[in-house]
């Protein structure tokens, strides 16, 4: 049997790097939207009562618009990654947006104690707003806007603060 030679190994390790260098943004999401002004979207909040368009949010800090399934455990592990790093994304207004029952987006907010965060909104998209304006197939959906509120990055599937951090800058 003959050896792995040098002149094998080199092109199989040349072809790991592209692969590990070419994976790293894969959930980056291109939407034709980047630059564009936050648009209206109405949400009922959890107490089932108030509706609130999140384009009221004043300009000056970065918005996160963050698109869940209350069951979805890459959204339960983002959520817990954004709330176990909250004092990074204290001047950051985030929205918790999901299209699931108002019972089932409270339950999602009791657990991660949510109503205790001033910067973090969490309500139910009852017109499919978010999905049919980014075209979204899949949660966790992360749309991140600067401080103007024109929009900068999307991301389809979870992320971790740390990765957040580098758009809100």
């Amino acid at each position: 049997m003959k050896l792995i030679t040098r002149d094998f190994v080199k092109p199989l390790l040349y072809c790991i790097l592209i692969l590990i260098v070419g994976c790293k943004n894969r959930n980056e999401v291109i939407t034709g939207k980047e630059g564009q002004k936050l648009p209206s979207m109405l949400i009922q909040l959890v107490d089932n009562k108030t509706v609130t368009d999140i384009n009221s949010v004043p300009t000056g800090n970065p918005i996160i618009l963050f698109y869940i399934s209350p069951h979805c455990p890459f959204c339960k592990a983002q959520m817990k990654d954004m709330v176990d790093h909250i004092e990074s994304l204290k001047n950051t207004k985030i929205y918790i947006i999901s299209s699931y029952p108002i019972d089932e987006i409270r339950k999602f907010q009791e657990t991660y104690n949510i109503q205790s965060y001033k910067n973090i909104t969490i309500g139910r998209d009852f017109d499919q707003t978010f999905k049919n304006y980014f075209k979204s197939n899949g949660v966790p959906y992360t749309a991140i806007f600067d401080r103007k509120k024109n929009l900068n990055k999307v991301f389809a599937g979870s992320l971790n603060s740390t990765t957040i951090k580098k758009y809100i800058q």
